[in-house]
């Protein structure tokens, strides 16, 4: 699976744990890697991809009237919901949080983790697919990387 991982254009670094069945992937700056890549990287493996937590840098955007989150480098957006804590407590209001606290950090870059949810049901005939579910569990906002 280490292997498959690498191959997929935009990853840096693999470290798969088979005892708990986790693989932590790092990928390489302005890379425009999406989840489904990885998970069709590992199918011919026989292993079986299972839900991922992902960390991305990214912008706030709208989608349908409700906050969605743009990935930076990429076309890839998600529809953002309120995610659980590790004891399974849902987060009431964290998206609104993140929504409200974005607003005064304009100058900062926004890093939210979450739980990337499976594919969304196929679009109707005619109807442009909707973008993926990020549940969200944290985020924070860093200063940006000094130019180059």
């Amino acid at each position: 699976m280490t292997a498959a991982l690498k191959g997929v254009s935009g990853v840096d670094t693999v470290q798969v744990t088979l005892a708990t069945k986790l693989a932590t992937v790092t990928f390489k700056p302005q890379n425009t890697v999406q989840i489904e890549d990885l998970r069709k990287a590992i199918l011919p493996t026989g292993f079986k991809p299972a839900d991922a937590v992902i960390e991305v840098r990214c912008g706030l955007s709208q989608f349908q009237g409700a906050t969605a989150l743009q990935v930076t480098f990429s076309n890839q957006v998600y529809r953002l919901a309120d995610g659980k804590d590790a004891e399974g407590k849902e987060l009431k209001g964290i998206v609104q949080r993140l929504a409200t606290d974005a607003v005064g950090q304009k100058d900062k870059l926004l890093v939210v983790t979450g739980l990337h949810e499976d594919a969304p049901p196929p679009a109707k005939e005619g109807e442009k697919p909707l973008p993926p579910v990020l549940r969200v569990t944290a985020y924070r906002f860093e200063a940006p990387p000094p130019a180059r």
